[in-house]
């Protein structure tokens, strides 16, 4: 690849924008570049050389230049709609008035699509969820600058999507949209998706690692190469994410800043899961497994099946609240996953490579049974895309009168007892498992 910065892509490469790249290099086509990552796009405070994630990043960016200092082509995710100013502030320079620049945008009407005019260049802005994002590619119509209004007269490409009238029904009625875990085809650990939730994978495991997360925090890594137990490792740890994402508490005797209060922190995610699965905590763990690891879940407070559905929007709602989503809780979590990963590779704490796993239910709305019979005890059961095991067969009896018995790879573990010390989890043999399809043994107690 060229040094040159006329190259709109190293440009922001060097300037510190590029994260977490799943590819970034120069295309198939001579002379045209292309990124595929996250974008920051509003750093976060500095003090003096301690580095800190960005207050503010799109995701899932897809992005190509020519050998030259201009992006035609952009697409990327949004939390938020007010965010494409800071999109525009920062790339708009890199874009031209002939580009195709589009956002999917979680927070606006899900009926409705815009073109928003800033400057010269026009962006296509498209209602959609990160769980179902796909190939929309007609333009809306324009907008006055400075004005949003909706599109008339398009309909999203023109082919099924799970969204309007009859059309809905058919993309359900060809299973697609009964069927959840068909809608991702991209994730963030490169492997297919159809493969990872499968019991094939379960059966052969291959490691799995969430792109760039080790690479960007190689120093965190290094320290925890230094350490001799699970103890020691887990205080690096503590002590690292408390420096880079300003969760230490305030000292004994004095008051936290309005700020510091409200800082959403990976344990508090864990304290919300285990009171509730199904609380807003629990939507953005969800959230989370299906932004990293293309698993779309399949239950929160009721089935998720069929888009749309009043239970989908509740779910999508809570995933997205702005309670957990001030400070960069996603890269939070991509780092207890690595370090999660890191540490039973390590020590081989509680395994290295699978474990034996139970787990209490009541029933079988959340978990569906794809092959067998229950009641035949072995058979195959689709379950969340996070799920809680434990690692005590009496402390599952206590969670339900059927008991599920699996054996989990350890490459799907995002938590266990003794990771972390001291968290509300670890005192239940509580386990967090990525979900997807596994073969269990079902027994009625």
């Amino acid at each position: 690849m060229t040094t040159t910065l006329t190259n709109a892509i190293l440009d922001l490469d060097e300037k510190g924008r590029l994260l977490n790249p799943v590819f970034k290099g120069e295309t198939k086509k001579a002379g045209r570049y292309g990124f595929r990552g996250d974008v920051a796009l509003k750093f976060a405070e500095q003090f003096a050389d301690e580095k800190r994630p960005p207050e503010i990043c799109t995701d899932q960016v897809m992005m190509v230049c020519d050998d030259g200092a201009t992006i035609p082509f952009f697409t990327s995710f949004l939390l938020s709609f007010e965010y494409l100013a800071l999109v525009h502030e920062v790339l708009g320079p890199y874009f031209t008035p002939t580009g195709k620049y589009i956002l999917f945008c979680d927070n606006i009407d899900l009926s409705k699509k815009y073109t928003v005019k800033l400057g010269d260049i026009s962006y296509t802005v498209l209602p959609i969820d990160e769980a179902t994002v796909r190939s929309w590619a007609r333009s809306a119509t324009s907008a006055p600058i400075g004005r949003c209004e909706p599109a008339t007269g398009l309909h999203p490409m023109n082919e099924p999507s799970p969204r309007h009238g009859a059309v809905a029904e058919d993309w359900a009625g060809q299973g697609q949209g009964a069927e959840p875990a068909r809608w991702y085809s991209t994730n963030l650990v490169g492997l297919p998706v159809g493969l990872l939730g499968s019991t094939a994978f379960n059966a052969h495991p291959a490691p799995l690692s969430i792109a760039g997360v080790r690479e960007t925090h190689r120093g965190l890594f290094r320290l925890l190469e230094t350490t001799d137990d699970l103890a020691a490792a887990s205080g690096v740890f503590r002590h690292f994410m408390e420096i880079v994402f300003g969760l230490t508490p305030p000292e004994p005797g004095t008051r936290a800043t309005p700020r510091a209060r409200h800082r959403s922190s990976y344990l508090k995610l864990l304290q919300g899961w285990g009171l509730d699965s199904n609380s807003a905590a629990g939507a953005v763990l969800k959230g989370w497994a299906e932004s990293r690891f293309g698993l779309v879940p399949t239950f929160h407070k009721a089935p998720l099946g069929r888009f749309p559905s009043s239970a989908w929007i509740a779910y999508i709602e809570e995933k997205g609240g702005s309670r957990f989503h001030n400070n960069c809780i996603y890269q939070q979590l991509d780092l207890l996953f690595e370090y999660s990963q890191w540490a039973m590779q390590h020590f081989g704490v509680p395994s290295r490579d699978h474990v034996r796993l139970w787990r209490g239910i009541n029933d079988f709305t959340e978990q569906r049974v794809v092959t067998g019979d229950r009641r035949e005890r072995t058979c195959v059961l689709r379950l969340n895309n996070v799920v809680s095991f434990s690692t005590s067969r009496e402390r599952a009896d206590e969670f339900g009168d059927w008991i599920l018995e699996a054996q989990v790879p350890v490459v799907k573990i995002l938590f266990f007892p003794d990771l972390l010390p001291g968290v509300p989890l670890a005192g239940e043999n509580e386990v967090l498992v990525i979900g997807g399809e596994y073969e269990v043994v079902a027994r009625y107690a």
